[in-house]
């Protein structure tokens, strides 16, 4: 073989060799490709409870949560997070179902909702698609699904325990930072803490107390349930094949945070980790922040969607990660309706920046008792230390006028808050017409949401609980009549708005054939207090109606009138119970009335022995009728003002003073103010005040020589403007409304 043919041999042996080499790796790299692909990730759910965002990687430098903060630096913060409750079951619910609670009838805190047999919970979903499904341990789920759904729900569920080779979707929950941790606990001392909400009783105290509750979050959070789990993940090398999503399950521990639908009671923490080979379209990005808005309800669709598993069509949310994502939320939504002992119907609709909040029930305050709010069991010895220090700043008057908010006797209609400017929400925007276009997008929305969604909150629960019984499920309620039941109930639950102009209205409902419908009718009638009065024979025959929530309506209206007409009588069988059961129809019934007669103060002492002996069996919910005996000699709630509840500007409420004034030769006299009135100044209409006097029994006198013009008048009471009024005095007298 010549020298010639022998090279060209070898390189021709070279060229086979590298272009083998090529293909092996190819081949090799294709297949790598190809399990990429397939591979399913495994899913790590860490929870714990009760909390507001308040970690160094949502911006507060004066926390130290290290473990939180280095997992963000590997992840996602998402910093526009919102519950769809402001309490953890309902939230819960809406997490294993994808459904939100007002549709499903897991709206209301500590409920037995009836599920609909279609109704999937996500570990069912994730089993079907192969994965092994554990839950430690915390369910909460309102009887919409049994622990029973998960492979394992128990204190040693694990993924450790999972068969070899199968992908798992793990949850762990901790207890460390809930409520029942913090009653009592702190002292005066504490750091000067940068997200202290502005509505909190600022005293030693209650900072103290709320430093306890972030000590649970920079120790017993970090060290016993973040770390021991992430640590665990890092030593069984599946870090890089496990999405990791930590979230808290609403949001903040303390009163108008948790039980309420503002920010500070429905954004929760939520920081999610993507490994590289499961990012999709540039998702997951390491340290990075993303604002877009996520709802608990997403929850379900996205883990569906990152398992490769079918997504069921009838689900209210959508995946926020993966592939073939839908279009981002333009709106959240909120609910409020019982929690604990107390009913309360309560909405909101939220775009990215702004909060629409509807009471549905503004009569009644926002600072209902609740026994776990304020005591445990109704035993002041352990008692709430911060609801404690509130109620003792508003008693002692110490509170300023953001602090006393939550203490008027009454709420607006309406509100609307600037997140960006107002993060605590005490800015009402509902009455600035220079927000009047952003009132009216986002009060549209939440109409339509309610309408579309079927919301049952409307129905009053004891009524849930027998149509739920006759249907089938809680869901049936809102398809009933195509959905056109609980409509009606929900535009009835507004006929109220209407006042005394409305009170043919109120008795054409009284005789509908919805019974939502006639005990929304009734509760309009009550609200006119004599007003009513002309609807007495309506209410009369309402209290034989077949349904008993209709019946209570009718008798507290009566009572609210003065009227007995068999009004006491009908309260007194509900008194009598002994035993009603847990979450039962009965159960709510008595609940009902209960909230009824507690809110009539010295109208219900016909019925104080009643309430006594209700106490005294310490059965169903003896902590109202504890609390109803306990200020039976108080007034009622006050009478509500229709016209205030519309009017409530930025700074404070507007009420009818029914302050009298009386002008002669100079002298206005200004008499028949409201109790404890702090303060009467006069303006001239250019912004000059002219007087400002704190008045004496209920009567002032400006002496200041006023001639005869036009000036504005202020009237204050706990530092917060009552009425401004722009007033023309000649020789007259008039009454300042």
């Amino acid at each position: 073989m010549s020298s010639e043919n022998s090279g060209g041999s070898r390189r021709n042996f070279l060229k086979k060799i590298s272009a083998g080499s090529a293909a092996l790796a190819l081949t090799s790299n294709l297949a790598s490709a190809a399990k990429k692909a397939s591979q399913k990730p495994n899913i790590l759910w860490i929870s714990w409870e009760d909390t507001s965002p308040f970690h160094g990687c949502y911006g507060y430098e004066d926390m130290n949560t290290p473990v939180i903060d280095a997992f963000a630096k590997e992840g996602v913060v998402y910093t526009n997070a919102h519950g769809t409750h402001g309490v953890c079951a309902p939230c819960r619910s809406s997490i294993i179902s994808g459904l939100y609670p007002s549709s499903t009838g897991a709206n209301n805190m500590r409920c037995s909702a009836k599920p609909a047999n279609f109704m999937k919970s996500i570990p069912e979903l994730m089993k079907a698609a192969g994965y092994y499904c554990t839950n430690n341990s915390k369910t909460d789920y309102q009887d919409l699904f049994s622990a029973d759904v998960w492979d394992e729900s128990s204190k040693t569920a694990h993924w450790r325990n999972r068969p070899s080779n199968k992908p798992f979707f793990a949850v762990f929950n901790t207890g460390w930072t809930h409520e029942g941790n913090l009653r009592g606990a702190g002292s005066d001392n504490h750091r000067n803490f940068s997200g202290y909400p502005d509505f909190l009783p600022d005293t030693d105290r209650a900072r103290g107390n709320f430093e306890a509750m972030l000590k649970r979050l920079e120790n017993e959070l970090e060290s016993k349930h973040l770390n021991k789990y992430l640590s665990e993940l890092k030593e069984d090398g599946l870090e890089n094949d496990t999405i990791v999503m930590l979230w808290s399950d609403h949001g903040g521990v303390f009163p108008r945070m948790k039980r309420w639908i503002y920010d500070s009671g429905t954004n929760f923490t939520l920081v999610v980790r993507v490994p590289e080979k499961f990012r999709i379209d540039g998702q997951g990005a390491p340290n990075t922040k993303n604002n877009e808005l996520v709802s608990f309800l997403d929850f379900m669709p996205t883990v569906l969607n990152l398992a490769g598993a079918q997504i069921p069509d009838y689900l209210h949310g959508r995946a926020f990660l993966g592939a073939n994502l839908t279009a981002e939320r333009k709106y959240v939504h909120g609910a409020r309706d019982r929690v604990d002992q107390r009913y309360d119907i309560i909405r909101s609709a939220r775009d990215k920046r702004y909060k629409y909040i509807r009471n549905f029930e503004p009569w009644k305050p926002y600072h209902q008792f609740i026994d776990y709010c304020e005591y445990f069991n109704y035993n002041p010895r352990k008692n709430s230390t911060m609801m404690e220090e509130w109620r003792k700043g508003h008693k002692e008057g110490t509170l300023n006028a953001v602090q006393s908010i939550f203490w008027q006797p009454h709420k607006p209609l309406e509100e609307l808050y600037d997140t960006e400017t107002d993060p605590w929400e005490v800015k009402n925007l509902a009455y600035d017409p220079a927000h009047s276009a952003k009132l009216q997008e986002l009060r549209t929305e939440l109409d339509s949401w309610i309408r579309s969604s079927r919301d049952i909150g409307f129905v009053p629960e004891p009524l849930q609980y027998q149509m739920a019984s006759q249907l089938g499920s809680h869901w049936a309620i809102g398809q009933k009549d195509n959905g056109q039941f609980v409509i009606d109930a929900y535009e009835a639950a507004q006929l109220w708005e209407k006042g005394v102009d409305g009170l043919s209205e109120y008795k054409t409902a009284l005789k509908s054939n919805n019974a939502a419908v006639r005990y929304w009718g009734a509760v309009a009638i009550g609200l006119l207090g004599t007003q009513g009065l002309p609807a007495k024979s309506d209410l009369k025959s309402a209290l034989n109606d077949d349904v008993e929530v209709v019946k209570l309506a009718a008798a507290e209206a009566l009572m609210l009138m003065d009227v007995d007409e068999g009004a006491i009588n009908t309260f007194k069988p509900f008194l009598r119970e002994k035993s009603a059961g847990k979450f039962s129809y009965k159960a709510w019934i008595i609940t009902l009335a209960l909230n009824m007669l507690d809110n009539m103060g010295n109208k219900a002492l016909p019925l104080k022995a009643e309430l006594e002996q209700h106490k005294a069996n310490k059965n169903v919910e003896f902590k109202i009728s504890a609390h109803a005996v306990d200020t039976i000699n108080d007034e009622p709630l006050a009478p509500f003002d229709l016209d205030a509840s519309r009017a409530i500007p930025r700074k404070a409420r507007q009420i009818k003073t029914g302050a009298i004034l009386k002008y002669n030769q100079g002298t206005l006299t200004v008499s028949n103010l409201p109790r404890d009135t702090d303060r009467v100044e006069l303006f001239s209409l250019a912004g000059k005040r002219l007087y400002s006097s704190a008045p004496s029994n209920g009567r002032t006198v400006i002496r200041s020589n006023i001639t005869d013009g036009t000036y504005v008048i202020k009237i204050q009471k706990e530092k917060m403007e009552l009425v401004s009024h722009k007033v023309t005095l000649s020789k007259s007298s008039g009454i300042l409304n």
